[in-house]
């Protein structure tokens, strides 16, 4: 028999070929798509959890600096009251009325209103850039103006009262619907269907799987179509995996296990929102009682202040008791604007837990 040479690498050598497969049976497609799809949902509920974060941490940042503002004009009305107070001493003083002291005790208030003045300008510096922080603007960006009143307070509460369709703040029926509402929970709900179908596609791992294929080309040295280059492949393909070890059971436990945690993780979370709606009920009470206290506290002060201003003339009263009569009326009215921005603050946290 004569030696023979057979090349097995060609020097030069292509394949071109159009390759088609069809599954017949796949278990793993359907799991798979579900997956995605709850991916898809989980992502798109965080995102709109993540929203009405926003804008509730936007609402009362606004709020704040709302009420920094008008604790500002406060303080400004207040400066203007030292002024008068200090130019009243004095003059009594020039006319041999009350001694020097009064007059020295009346400009240290002034000075310490000035403080005071400078301290809350501040405050509405850094509460505007907090705000469109927030807004993703440049710090110093102007906001648009607005007032913390009475009429506000009320314009609130009807609007909430509306919100709320007929419902009374009672916790019970509002964690019932926060429970169906809130996007934090339709996320887990999301995530959970994502963990079963994550079980699905692991027992998918112990059934066959059914394929056509069809395969089609041309191969050889060079660029041809005749009969030795062409070729064509068609095949129905039956695969089953008998042993892995114990891979595939590993890989279910693995998915129920993360299932279960996923429930655990959304009954705790069902238990935190309905804690959230108690408490922003509770908060929302508790202030909206304080504020008729607060509105009567400024109105005693300043009826106060008033008769105390008067005495003050007569020189009935010294210069302690004035001063103690503005700082109340001062620290009525800044409570009078916390109270009411708390209000409308504690509406935002009402209606975000709900």
């Amino acid at each position: 028999i004569e030696n023979q040479s057979i090349t097995f690498l060609r020097g030069n050598e292509q394949e071109t070929k159009l390759v088609l497969e069809q599954p017949l049976y796949e278990p793993r497609l359907g799991p798979a798509v579900a997956a995605s799809r709850a991916e898809v949902d989980r992502t798109t509920a965080n995102v709109a959890a993540l929203r009405s974060r926003v804008i509730r941490d936007t609402q009362q940042a606004y709020y704040l600096w709302i009420a920094a503002q008008q604790a500002v004009l406060v303080l400004d009305a207040t400066l203007e009251l030292a002024r008068s107070n200090l130019a009243a001493n004095e003059s009594l003083y020039r006319n041999g009325k009350v001694t020097r002291d009064l007059v020295l005790r009346a400009e240290a208030d002034l000075l310490e209103v000035e403080q005071q003045r400078i301290a809350a300008a501040s405050r509405v510096r850094i509460a505007q850039g907090y705000v469109n922080l927030l807004r993703n603007s440049p710090l110093a960006a102007p906001l648009p103006r607005a007032e913390i009143d009475a009429a506000a307070v009320e314009r609130f509460r009807e609007n909430l009262v509306r919100r709320l369709a007929g419902r009374t703040l009672e916790p019970a029926p509002l964690q019932q619907l926060a429970t169906n509402r809130r996007a934090e929970l339709q996320g887990l709900d999301a995530a959970i269907a994502g963990g079963e179908a994550r079980q699905d596609l692991a027992r998918a791992a112990f059934k066959p799987r059914l394929l056509l294929g069809a395969e089609a080309g041309i191969q050889g040295d060079d660029y041809g179509f005749s009969e030795d280059e062409r070729y064509a492949l068609a095949s129905v393909i039956l695969r089953w995996n008998t042993f892995r070890g114990g891979a595939d059971r590993a890989a279910l436990a693995e998915a129920r296990a993360f299932t279960e945690e996923l429930r655990a993780t959304r009954e705790l979370a069902a238990q935190r929102v309905r804690l959230e709606v108690q408490q922003a009920v509770e908060d929302l009470e508790v202030a909206d009682a304080s504020l008729d206290t607060a509105l009567k506290r400024t109105e005693a002060a300043d009826g106060a202040l008033r008769i105390a201003a008067r005495k003050r003339d007569l020189g009935q009263i010294n210069q302690a008791e004035f001063i103690d009569a503005r700082r109340t009326m001062t620290d009525a009215n800044l409570n009078l604007n916390r109270v009411r921005a708390e209000f409308l603050a504690r509406i935002a946290e009402l209606e975000y837990a709900v």
